[in-house]
């Protein structure tokens, strides 16, 4: 049977926050790029560890989900005083 690794992490913020080049060589130093199952893993690491979900992003299904969300859980909503519904009248 093949060893297999999982990770699974849900902090408020925490992997906006972390050092991703230090977490990137820390996964590195597991796998052995020789190995072709290494370097795929290694592949699909660097793209998902250096990938900026805030650049470009791809948004499906109805937008107005997205105020559902608790502020902490999204990237995608401005920041509460920035949006015009939330400006006071002049």
């Amino acid at each position: 049977m093949r060893e297999a690794w999982s990770l699974q992490l849900d902090i408020r913020n925490y992997f906006m926050s972390i050092d991703k080049q230090r977490l990137f060589k820390m996964i590195q130093a597991r796998l052995k790029a020789h190995r072709e199952e290494d370097a795929h893993a290694l592949w699909l690491t660097r793209t998902l560890v250096f990938h900026d979900c805030t650049v470009a992003p791809v948004m499906k299904g109805d937008p107005r989900l997205v105020e559902r969300l608790p502020p902490e859980k999204t990237l995608f909503r401005a920041p509460v005083g920035t949006r015009a519904s939330d400006r006071q009248p002049e």
